[in-house]
């Protein structure tokens, strides 16, 4: 870690203070469900320790940063899919808080880390969303709504509905968002695998590919994101028996997967099972 990053702590930590205390304060419905009784003395903690080395293969925030800014980056993403209102005086206060998070994740994890990057996208995502209309902030309630039911729908196999509403979904969120947002990768995948359930293979193909082009190129080739979507990819190859297309992919989600989570976190354990399977039905074929 880089002697500058820790020096430049200690302005966002004693930034990251003063928003909390300054939500407290201003905040009606934002800051109330998140409970600050402990957190000044806990980042105080925090400060008193900058001079620790953090040298980690996964760098990771010290638990009183990561309990305030995993709780704020969860208020981001309920205000961006319209769970929490927001009052024209906390714009700017909620904007400087995004743009503390990014900076303590700097420090702390590095510029290049994906848990930084994503730290910047959802404050692009929060100043995107300041600009859309009220009927634009509606149609994205009805987004998740939709992409909600799509999952009821598809277990009860009524594809019919299911597919209007993942069409329907995917489209608003290409509409509002940008048809290469990260956020409309979720809605590519779940009528990808409508397509899929149903056969209809030619469909389903380059919805998941294209799933995985935005994945790449929004979040970076390291990153959840990223495994997450080669995973859907090779299953699908695996599930039409090319099995020397999935492999790849398969093994690249999983080096991606210890890289980003490490060796021993539950994913990186599923990504193994995973490339065993595959290897297991290769071994059977031959």
């Amino acid at each position: 870690m880089h002697w500058d990053y820790r020096r430049t702590m200690f302005p966002a930590l004693s930034h990251l203070v003063l928003l909390i205390l300054g939500f407290s304060l201003a905040a009606e419905g934002i800051a109330q469900e998140l409970p600050l009784a402990g957190r000044l003395e806990e980042l105080t903690v925090q400060i008193d320790r900058i001079e620790l080395p953090l040298l980690s293969r996964i760098p990771v925030l010290p638990d009183g940063m990561a309990t305030v800014v995993g709780e704020y980056e969860q208020l981001f993403e309920r205000i961006v899919v319209q769970k929490e209102a927001v009052k024209t005086t906390m714009v700017q206060s909620l904007l400087d808080a995004a743009q503390t998070v990014i900076h303590v994740r700097s420090w702390a994890q590095g510029e290049q880390w994906w848990e930084t990057a994503d730290a910047r996208q959802r404050l692009a995502d929060l100043r995107q969303w300041l600009t859309l209309t009220d009927a634009q902030r509606a149609e994205l309630v009805e987004a998740a709504e939709l992409h909600r039911q799509v999952r009821e729908l598809s277990r009860t196999q009524n594809y019919e509905d299911a597919l209007a509403a993942a069409r329907k979904s995917l489209a608003i969120q290409r509409r509002i968002w940008g048809e290469s947002h990260p956020r409309c990768v979720a809605s590519l995948i779940s009528l990808a695998r409508l397509y899929e359930e149903q056969g209809v293979y030619a469909l389903a193909l380059p919805l998941f590919e294209r799933a995985l082009a935005i994945a790449e190129e929004a979040s970076g080739p390291v990153h959840p994101n990223t495994a997450r979507s080669l995973t859907n990819l090779a299953r699908f190859y695996q599930d039409d028996g090319r099995y020397a297309l999935a492999l790849p992919l398969f093994e690249r989600a999983l080096a991606i997967t210890v890289q980003v989570l490490g060796p021993d976190h539950p994913k990186t354990g599923t990504a193994r099972e995973h490339l065993l399977r595959l290897l297991a039905l290769y071994h059977h074929e031959a």
